[in-house]
C-alpha cells in the first residue's frame, strides 16, 4: 500500500475505499458517504508516516546489530571491555543523530 493511501487511511478511520479524483468512500452507519479529501493534508500525513517508518527500519537495523552483541552481557562471559560498551551505546543512541537508513553512519565494531 502506498505511503498516500496508509496516510488516507490513517486521516480517515471510517474509509471503506478509495477512489480515483481524490475520493474517499467512507462508512457512516451503513451508508456510503463520498467526501473529497484534503490532497495536502494527505501529503503532510505521508510525510509524517515515511518519517515513522524510516525510524522504525533503522531502529530494526540497529537492534540486530545490538543482537549480535548480546551474549557479551551473559554473566558467564567475559567482561566487556569499554570499546564494546562503547559501540552499543552509539548503536542504543544512533536515532539520536539519524533518521533513515539511508543517512546513517554506522559505529565500527571493535576488533
Amino acid at each position: 500500500m502506498s505511503m498516500k493511501n496508509k496516510a488516507i487511511y490513517a486521516l480517515y478511520s471510517n474509509a471503506v475505499s478509495i477512489g480515483g479524483d481524490a475520493e474517499i468512500v467512507l462508512d457512516g452507519n451503513d451508508i456510503d458517504i463520498t467526501s473529497t479529501i484534503d490532497m495536502d493534508v494527505v501529503g503532510k500525513k505521508a510525510a509524517e508516516l515515511l518519517i515513522e517508518q524510516n525510524l522504525i527500519d533503522l531502529r530494526k537495523e540497529r537492534n540486530k546489530k545490538l543482537a549480535e552483541t548480546d551474549w557479551m552481557c551473559f554473566p558467564d562471559s567475559p567482561t566487556m571491555s569499554d570499546e564494546w560498551k562503547n559501540y552499543r551505546q552509539e548503536l542504543r543512541d544512533i536515532t539520536k543523530t539519524y533518521k533513515t537508513l539511508d543517512d546513517v553512519k554506522w559505529p565500527i565494531k571493535p576488533s
